[in-house]
């Protein structure tokens, strides 16, 4: 694929994953090396382009400080102090700066697309630093992280914080010309390769200066302007036109879940509900619907059936956003634990479930305080908040606590135990022990839940993590700053009880649509994947030759 053959599919590439993005990059690349517009010799004829290629000649390829790509033969390389003052601008005191000045920060201009997010006046900001004056025309570079990519053309005079640089063109540069420049991933990478400072990288005044800079004649340097600007344009169009689709697919998406998720039109509500039922509305075998939620009457069989059928038929037609499948994840685990999700596969059905808590089926208590000083006996390994994640540990990193032989029985872990999280980041988190091995611990930061011969660990599992989605676990927190979950409130928090028998035939089908899920999302992943490299193989080919 050629130069020509990639602009003309620039609308079917920009459908590939960061696409608009990488062809901003792309079409800058080719901006400054001369690969975007014919040259033509009447505009090297230009007196005072004359005058300046005949005092730079092409530098010495065996320089140990060599231009970083070639340039067409009319094109000339300058340092950046030879085409522009990066020391112009005069500092300005806060006193004397006229209340309807312009002054800028950086956080008024957006990375990587040139663009002033918004023009306050001195008077808006009442700032007490001294400020760096420019006129219209500057370049305004944004030294501090460089790899934001923050750089404009001034429209018009103001004051700036020091941490942006006006560069002013000695004549030969066009301002827009040396902007774009400027935004260039190879000037980004050269200004990141120079930076100093670990927290707040800049790039130096000297490194500034001695920047390569490659230079056309000046009516080329207008025309690449302009068609950069068409293309950056585009760009922005196709941005916002992929966004649109994005949209549209999380429409469709969101709509094929409320089929499943929805009762005779109504959403299913709080999955407790069926936990708040009277016996008499058991009886009735009323719907899974909690009080003012909709209809009363449970969805027919046949409309369930068909509107699953067509989830997993056409979701993948539906998505190419992995979040989507998450979104996905979350029904299952939903219709799960509402009893919906293997109607007509068990002589049992949602009004014979009982409403329990957890201190009702489970032996549950907080594990080992960790104390140093206090804690004896044999170093044991033990398990802790980061530890536990949903439905699965993460045993890369295993700590060790000293413990009594006679402590042992109360902190051992055995296989089934159901572990969750207490508190902090990630409160609630809850995952299954399947482990046999012996001599493993638990931290005061988790609650080990034992459960009894009626109740299945992975359906309680799906309970846990559905109410942390639907935001009910927060119910059950304490604390104003750092949120808990006491043993306490464990306790007493409601789930849905089922048979044994019927939990593990929900379990075992939430298992064969999470693999499926799983396979989904590494199709996904790979066609995304696959996307991605031929893009790049694509504007590599170009750029390279």
């Amino acid at each position: 694929m050629d130069r020509t053959q990639l602009l003309q599919h620039f609308e079917t590439l920009a459908e590939t994953p960061e696409a608009p993005a990488k062809l901003r990059k792309f079409v800058l690349s080719l901006a400054v090396r001369g690969q975007l517009l014919p040259q033509k010799a009447e505009e090297e004829k230009h007196a005072r382009w004359e005058e300046f290629a005949a005092k730079l000649s092409h530098p010495d390829s065996q320089d140990e400080d060599e231009p970083p790509f070639l340039i067409p033969r009319a094109w000339r390389w300058a340092r950046l102090n030879d085409v522009a003052d990066y020391r112009a601008a005069d500092k300005v005191a806060p006193s004397e700066i006229k209340a309807d000045a312009w002054v800028l920060d950086l956080e008024e201009i957006e990375k990587d697309t040139s663009r002033l997010l918004q023009i306050a006046r001195f008077a808006e900001k009442q700032s007490s630093s001294t400020k760096a004056k420019f006129l219209a025309g500057d370049v305004l570079y944004c030294k501090l992280r460089p790899y934001l990519n923050k750089v404009v053309v001034a429209p018009q005079q103001g004051f700036c914080t020091t941490e942006i640089v006006p560069i002013r063109s000695r004549g030969i540069s066009e301002p827009a010309y040396l902007c774009l420049y400027l935004r260039s991933p190879d000037f980004v990478s050269y200004a990141n390769s120079k930076s100093y400072g670990m927290k707040m990288p800049r790039l130096g005044t000297e490194d500034a200066e001695s920047a390569w800079i490659a230079v056309p004649p000046p009516p080329e340097q207008r025309r690449i302007v302009a068609k950069v600007e068409e293309l950056l344009a585009l760009c922005e169009e196709l941005e916002t036109r992929q966004a649109a689709a994005l949209e549209h697919r999380a429409r469709l998406v969101r709509s094929a879940l409320d089929h499943l998720t929805t009762v005779n039109g109504a959403r299913v509500c709080d999955p407790q509900h069926v936990a708040r039922r009277t016996e008499s509305e058991k009886r009735s075998n009323i719907s899974l619907l909690s009080d003012g939620c909709g209809s009363q009457s449970r969805a027919p069989q046949d409309d369930f059936h068909r509107h699953a059928a067509f989830v997993m038929r056409e979701f993948p037609q539906l998505t190419a956003a992995l979040e989507d499948v998450s979104a996905l994840r979350q029904a299952i685990l939903s219709l799960a634990v509402q009893g919906r999700l293997v109607p007509g596969e068990c002589d049992s059905v949602p009004s014979s479930w009982r409403s329990v808590t957890v201190g009702e089926v489970a032996d549950h208590r907080l594990g080992k305080m960790l104390d140093h000083q206090k804690n004896r006996g044999t170093p044991r390994p033990y398990l802790r908040n980061t530890n536990v994640h949903w439905f699965r540990f993460e045993l890369s990193s295993i700590k060790e606590l000293r413990i009594e032989d006679d402590e042992l029985e109360n902190y051992e872990l055995r296989r089934g135990d159901v572990l969750i999280c207490e508190g902090g980041h990630g409160i609630g988190r809850t995952a299954v022990w399947e482990s046999n091995e012996t001599g493993v611990v638990f931290q005061k930061a988790l609650h080990r839940v034992r459960l009894c011969k009626h109740l299945n660990g992975y359906f309680f599992a799906f309970c846990m993590k559905v109410y942390a989605d639907a935001r009910i676990l927060e119910q059950y927190f304490t604390g104003a700053g750092i949120p808990h979950l006491t043993g306490k409130s464990l306790g007493r928090l409601k789930f849905p009880l089922p048979s044994l028998a019927e939990q593990h035939r929900i379990v075992a089908k939430v298992d064969e649509l999470m693999r499926w899920c799983d396979a989904l999302e590494a199709r996904l992943t790979a066609a995304q994947t696959t996307a991605t490299h031929l893009l790049d193989a694509s504007l590599h080919q170009i750029l390279v030759g």
